[in-house]
C-alpha cells in the first residue's frame, strides 16, 4: 500500500515537472549549511581535480621557473626568484638579512647575475637581504638594475611605522654602495621594464599613503610576464592599499593574473582583501607564509580560510615555502 502511494506521488511530481525540484530540495536539506557547500567547492577544486585542464604540472611556465624561497629564520619574509626561458634572473624583494646567503646561492646557481631587482616596500623582511648584499664588498652577485618606489621618509615617520624606520634608512645608505647598478627610483604606474625578449615587468601603482600600516600599504605591485604567464606580486598590501590600487586602476582587467603572490604573507585578517583577490582569480597562489602562520591556533591569521576562498575563486595550485623552497616550472 505504501509503495503504491509513493509511486503515485512520484508520478504526480513528474507529471507537473516538479520531480527534479523535489530532488534538489531534498539534497539541499541533507547538505545543510553554506559551510558544507563551501567545503564541497574547496575539495572539488583542490583535492578531486582531474584532467589536464584542472592540473598545474611541470611545464606550466613553458621553460621559465619561479622559486619562492624559504625563510632561513623563524620570521616571515618574502623572496621570489624568477628565471626566464632564456636564463634572465629577476628577484622580487629577497627577504631578511638572515636570508641573504640562501638567496645568493640561488642566484649563483642560475649564473650569478640579476637582470632586474624589484622592491615592493621598505620593510626588512623584504629588502634586508638586498641591503646586506649592497653592504658587502666584494658584492657576491652582479645586479644590473634595482627598481623601488617609496613614500617620503616623513610620511613613514608620521604614519604607523612600527618603529621600523631604520629598515628604510639602512637601505637608503646601502644604495650609496650600488656603483655599477642602475637605480630606478619612483617610476610612474604603467612603467615597463624588459629583460631580454621574454620578460616584461610592469609597475602597477605608485606607493599609497595610509595612516594605518603605513609601510605595508605603501607596497608597489608588479606584474611580471614570462613563459607565457602573468605573475602579480602585491608585497604586503593591506586593505587600505588594496582599495587605493583598485581605485587607481580604471581598467580592472589589467590586475588579472595567472599567478598571485598572496599579500602580507597570506594573512586573511590583514591582507589585500576579498574584492581584489576575487577579481584577480589566479590559477596559482604563492604563499610566503611561515609554518607558525599556517598552524596558528584557531587559524589566528586567517591563512587557512583564505586558502579555501582562493580555491573557490579558481586557484588550482598552492606554492608554499613553509618547509622548503616552493618551485614552480
Amino acid at each position: 500500500m505504501v509503495k503504491t502511494l509513493l509511486d503515485k506521488e512520484k508520478w504526480i511530481l513528474r507529471k507537473h515537472g516538479l520531480w527534479m525540484l523535489f530532488a534538489v530540495a531534498l539534497a539541499c536539506a541533507i547538505l545543510g549549511t553554506g559551510n558544507v557547500a563551501e567545503a564541497s567547492v574547496y575539495h572539488s577544486k583542490k583535492d578531486a581535480a582531474s584532467g589536464p585542464a584542472a592540473e598545474i604540472r611541470d611545464g606550466y611556465l613553458n621553460g621559465a621557473e619561479l622559486d619562492l624561497l624559504k625563510s632561513q629564520s623563524d620570521g616571515q619574509m618574502s623572496s621570489s626568484v624568477i628565471i626566464s626561458p632564456s636564463g634572465g634572473v629577476i628577484v622580487v624583494d629577497g627577504g631578511r638579512a638572515e636570508d641573504e646567503q640562501h638567496l645568493v646561492d640561488t642566484i649563483n646557481a642560475h649564473g650569478g647575475r640579476v637582470s632586474l631587482w624589484l622592491i615592493t616596500h621598505p620593510h626588512d623582511d623584504h629588502l634586508g637581504a638586498l641591503t646586506k648584499i649592497l653592504d658587502t664588498n666584494p658584492r657576491p652577485v652582479q645586479i644590473d638594475k634595482i627598481v623601488y618606489s617609496f613614500l617620503a621618509n616623513g610620511d613613514y615617520q608620521r604614519g604607523e611605522n612600527q618603529g621600523r624606520m631604520a629598515n628604510l634608512t639602512d637601505f637608503q645608505k646601502a644604495l650609496k654602495n650600488a656603483g655599477g647598478t642602475e637605480l630606478v627610483s619612483s617610476p610612474a604606474a604603467g612603467t615597463v621594464f624588459t629583460v631580454g625578449a621574454d620578460v616584461k615587468a610592469t609597475v602597477m601603482n605608485v606607493p599609497f599613503y595610509a595612516d594605518r600600516a603605513t609601510f605595508n600599504n605603501s607596497s608597489v605591485a608588479y606584474k611580471v610576464e614570462t613563459g607565457g604567464r602573468t605573475m602579480l606580486f602585491l608585497g604586503d598590501l593591506s586593505r587600505e592599499g588594496a582599495a587605493a590600487l583598485l581605485a587607481a586602476t580604471p581598467d580592472k582587467s589589467v590586475l588579472k593574473a595567472d599567478i598571485l603572490q598572496m599579500a602580507h604573507h597570506g594573512s586573511g585578517i590583514d591582507g589585500a582583501g576579498d574584492e581584489l583577490y576575487s577579481l584577480i582569480r589566479p590559477s596559482v597562489c604563492l604563499w610566503p607564509t611561515p609554518t607558525w602562520m599556517w598552524n596558528a591556533e584557531n587559524d589566528g591569521y586567517g591563512v587557512n580560510a583564505l586558502e579555501k576562498k582562493m580555491a573557490s575563486w579558481g586557484c588550482r595550485k598552492d606554492v608554499r615555502c613553509d618547509t622548503a623552497d616552493g618551485i614552480l616550472r
